[in-house]
């Protein structure tokens, strides 16, 4: 067994231990997840035309991080053209 496959060995049995002693963690549950057809394809026609997450989300009155996930939804689905997820 090679050396770098004993560490990752080492390192997720630290891990896994680690996983079963804590609590469960549910990310993204303050979040609304869920957009009709028409809002997540009108969040990605701004998007598309240069507006960023934070100014769509005050557009229509959801949380930017909400709107990132619509995005990155639709970016996952190829339906965006423009950079996604990039900061200049």
């Amino acid at each position: 067994m090679s050396t770098a496959t004993s560490n990752i060995k080492r390192i997720y049995k630290i891990r896994k231990e680690r996983l079963e002693d804590g609590a469960l963690v549910y990310c993204l549950s303050d979040l609304e997840i869920i957009f009709s057809e028409g809002l997540i394809n009108e969040v990605t026609i701004l998007y598309e035309q240069g507006h960023e997450p934070e100014e769509i989300g005050q557009a229509i009155n959801r949380d930017p991080d909400e709107v990132f996930i619509a995005l990155f939804h639709q970016a996952r689905q190829g339906r965006i053209n423009r950079s996604f997820a990039k900061r200049m």
